[in-house]
């Protein structure tokens, strides 16, 4: 059997588009890897994400930092 690939998050960005929202990073403290993001809807509606960043390892094996996944919302972030 091939051997099976790991799924690659993109790391974290200062901004960007997702789900039809916009994303822009607001606030980052960078010893505890706490990000605050500004999401705002097509529709201009303004929401504040708070949340710790996850850890993926890339092809190299160097550690990075990516968004949580939607699923994580409400309970890890």
């Amino acid at each position: 059997m091939d051997r099976l690939q790991t799924i690659k998050y993109p790391s974290l960005k200062g901004k960007f588009k997702k789900y039809g929202d916009t994303f822009e990073q607001v606030a980052k403290n960078e010893s505890n890897r706490m990000y605050c993001y500004r999401r705002t809807t097509p529709e201009g509606i303004v929401y504040f994400e708070v949340f710790r960043s996850n850890l993926g390892k890339d092809e190299n094996g160097q550690t990075y930092e990516y968004y949580p996944k939607s699923s994580q919302f409400g309970i890890s972030a």
